[in-house]
């Protein structure tokens, strides 16, 4: 059996890719000429790639923890599967580093590499990752290359779905086995969203991962006026002799140039790659920058670091930095997984730090108008007068906890059809309140094994009280503490007596009231649950009134605050537009100008442009987006563009729309933009126009008592690549009058359903040919007004006259 069978054989019997690396590596480093090797693979989402096995020399070895599960920057890893795309397999040489990326030719000087080959990991065309193979050495004879091909394409498929099945197993494990880290992450985020101020959010992302992690410092750096600033650290006591030192250099040296060679922290800025050090004691030798060196001085005794970017959409505005002193700290790759997840988490609480404020105000003063009414004929009068859902909820609670003496309540909406009921609103003190925050928004089945009493009561329509909820299993046999809502409900408030009572219309129940004491148990007549239950049966109606009404009332100033930010935009867009359409002249032409430009919404699709090329050449341009609206005035943005960038050169039109029209083909193919346009060149001195056409209709040109057309053959722009266009030349002389126009003008209907077309629009023009432009221009647009009656343009509408004078 050769090698490559007996490799087939091995990735037979396994589906784990740690397992399938490690074939690969013990394979390839059979060939004693290969000096090392990476596997770099993209995560699941595609943004980034990881190095997922390496093996180095000896001599290299202490870089081995610095690389191992290294996220690759983006950048460079782009530049490289583009290149492995056009090429199939990149290869390496020394000599020619110069021409090399930054990062790779640190990487040849560092790891002394004097050839090596970069080959892509594709599975049905699409690549997924790539091994990078070297020596140090002489370089590599073909057939080690061949072999190594040979066995990439072995392993190929193998690794494939060994990543495919990696990832379904982290999907698997975050869905239905979130481990203690998750929930204690989860109980972090949560704390933080519940905080004021900024700093209090920075003491508690510090303190809380520091301890959840096993960290004995972290610091927390955002970026500020192009600086990267050390907000908040936090000390484990057992250190506390370091914090004045650490404090000082923090004010004295701690902000940081975002340069790569101030400091590691930067690096994970700029680049937006996490960096973890299992242990510097193994990197002694290794070259660190000298604020790092200024750090490591005063730490002493830095063992692991870590270092995630705070990222914001995609764009990093911070880093967190972790790091022991007493020994290594060993991390999962969950573990490194749980970061990037927190990355986000974390900016967007730092972002939202003050909406949470003004958020947490408005709580408080909805929980303050509860207060307002005491008796039950003031909260029904009041309720019939407001449909407020709050209102009317507060309004009852507080009537409950003041008349019978209960400390906090817990409301619960019950979804029939999904056949659950969620934890929505709170009410008792400020400790009731904040140990509520644990439970809130929480969903439960509703049935009896994981619905618990609460299922049994809404699926019963029944109350219960117990005035000793410790022992209210003994009470009620028929169920048990073990259900998760109660262990929640022992956990959050301890509470001593409790009672159910669900709010029902017609037998069918719509929530639940379940109100509590906490310090002391409390005695409860019958008539009293009656009382209760009576209320409750009075007012189910207009709760679920004012329910539904609260939802109809956020529902419609979500739209009135949505219609009322696209109004904002479209005006500023017709603002931009408007400031677009270039018809002013640098120069004194002998010409009369006429403009008119209407598009048929608030904003739309044709575009121009007059510009000066000399005091003797003037070159006009009309271009028409498909489509109408928002999306086609998107387009004349990026045909301004890509047209201001071109429009000055000394070329002939049809050359300058074959630049634009592979300025679109080649950077906007995925877009699928097309346009038709004309461009043309007046030339005063010799008395001409040269002009080429993209899919424009037929202009006028008005000699006398003849209209010739203006057209030429021509592809609309960005449909094909290098596509050709024609260039015609006619005269062009005093008295002459040249007429530009989109579309618009002439597929434009009348009330009778009947198109005006280039025909009818040609008779407009013939009818007053002879007079002068401005004259002709305002006859011709007064005409399709009169033509379109009261019903809407079809399309935006764009004319533009010229008389040679």
């Amino acid at each position: 059996m050769n090698l490559l069978e007996n490799v087939k054989e091995k990735l037979l019997k396994t589906i784990e890719l740690s397992e399938i690396l490690d074939i690969f590596k013990e394979t390839l480093m059979s060939e004693k000429k290969i000096s090392g090797f990476f596997t770099a693979l993209y995560e699941e989402n595609k943004t980034h790639m990881n190095i997922a096995q390496i093996h180095l020399p000896k001599n290299l070895k202490k870089f081995h923890t610095l690389y191992q599960n290294m996220t690759l920057p983006l950048i460079e890893t782009q530049k490289t599967l583009e290149r492995l795309e056009k090429e199939k397999v990149l290869h390496i040489l020394e000599k020619e580093k110069q021409q090399y990326t930054e990062t790779l030719r640190k990487l040849i000087e560092a790891w002394n590499i004097q050839e090596a080959y970069i080959v892509p990991l594709k599975k049905e065309g699409t690549i997924f990752g790539f091994h990078f193979i070297f020596s140090n050495a002489a370089e590599f004879p073909p057939t080690l290359f061949q072999f190594f091909e040979e066995l990439t394409k072995t392993c190929e498929n193998s690794i494939f779905n060994a990543l495919k099945y990696y990832y379904l197993k982290i999907k698997e494990h975050n869905l239905n086995e979130a481990d203690e880290k998750n929930k204690k992450l989860v109980a972090i985020m949560t704390k933080i969203n519940q905080l004021h101020s900024p700093e209090e959010i920075y003491k508690i992302i510090l303190e809380e991962i520091s301890l959840l992690f096993s960290f004995d410092i972290s610091s927390l750096y955002l970026e500020k006026n192009k600086n990267l600033i050390p907000v908040s650290f936090w000390l484990d006591k057992e250190f506390a002799y370091l914090h004045h030192e650490i404090e000082t250099f923090f004010k004295t040296d701690g902000k940081y140039q975002l340069s790569l060679n101030e400091s590691g922290v930067v690096v994970c800025f700029i680049q937006n790659t996490r960096f973890y050090i299992n242990d510097f004691q193994n990197l002694s030798g290794v070259p660190i920058l000298e604020k790092d060196k200024k750090t490591m001085d005063i730490l002493k005794t830095l063992r692991t670091s870590v270092l995630i970017p705070i990222r914001e959409e995609n764009k990093t505005i911070g880093v967190l930095s972790l790091a022991t002193l007493s020994q290594p700290l060993e991390l999962a790759p969950k573990d490194l997984q749980l970061f990037e997840s927190l990355s986000s988490l974390i900016s967007i609480a730092i972002r939202n730090a003050e909406i949470y404020s003004l958020v947490q105000k408005q709580k408080e003063q909805i929980l303050k108008r509860t207060a307002e009414l005491a008796i039950i004929n003031s909260i029904a009068h009041e309720m019939n007068k407001s449909p407020d859902f709050d209102q009317t909820l507060n309004k009852i609670i507080q009537y409950l906890l003041e008349t019978y003496n209960f400390e906090g309540s817990v409301f619960t909406w019950v979804n029939q059809e999904e056949n659950s009921y969620t934890v929505e609103s709170f009410f008792g003190n400020e400790d009731f309140k904040n140990a509520s925050k644990e439970i809130s928004g929480k969903v439960y089945n509703l049935d009896l094994k994981n619905g618990g009493i609460l299922a049994w009561c809404i699926l019963n329509n029944q109350d219960v009280f117990s005035k000793n909820f410790q022992e209210y299993s003994k009470e009620f046999n028929f169920l048990t503490l073990n259900d998760p809502f109660n262990q929640q409900l022992l956990k959050t408030y301890q509470p001593k007596s409790i009672l159910y009572m669900p709010i029902s219309i017609e037998n069918e129940v719509i929530g639940i009231f379940t109100l509590v004491t906490i310090k002391k148990a409390l005695e409860l007549s019958q008539e009293d649950i009656e009382g209760i239950r009576r209320l409750i049966n009075q007012l189910s109606s207009v709760l679920r009134n004012s329910k539904l009404y609260s939802e109809v009332e956020k529902t419609k100033n979500e739209l009135i605050e949505k219609n009322r930010i696209i109004f904002l935009d479209i005006k500023m867009a017709r603002k931009i537009q408007k400031a677009l359409l270039s018809s002013e002249l640098k120069e004194d032409y002998p010409i009369s100008l006429f403009a008119y430009y209407k598009p048929q919404s608030e904003i739309g699709g044709d575009i121009y442009d007059i510009t000066s090329l000399s005091k003797n050449k003037l070159r006009l341009f009309l271009a028409d987006a498909t489509g109408h609206g928002i999306q086609a005035a998107l387009i004349t943005i990026l045909i301004k563009s890509e047209y201001e960038k071109i429009k000055n050169f000394d070329l002939p039109p049809d050359e300058i729309l074959k630049i634009l029209n592979n300025s679109f083909a080649y950077q906007y193919s995925q877009l699928t933009i097309f346009f038709s346009c004309i461009l043309l060149d007046i030339d005063f001195q010799n008395g001409k126009i040269e002009y080429s056409s993209a899919g424009h209709p037929a202009q006028f040109l008005i000699k006398s008592e003849n209209i010739l057309e203006i057209k030429s053959k021509g592809k609309l722009i960005g449909l094909a690549e290098n596509a050709k266009y024609t260039l015609k030349t006619t005269p062009f002389v005093p008295s002459d009058k040249l007429l530009l126009f989109s579309d618009g003008l002439f597929e434009e209907f009348n009330e009778q359903g009947e198109e005006l077309l280039e025909e009818g629009l040609l008779k407009l023009v013939k009818k007053i040919q002879n007079a002068p432009i401005h004259e002709l221009g305002n006859y011709l647009v007064s005409s399709l007004e009169q033509y379109i009656g009261k019903g809407a343009p079809q399309d935006d509408i764009t004319l533009i006259g010229i008389e040679y004078q």
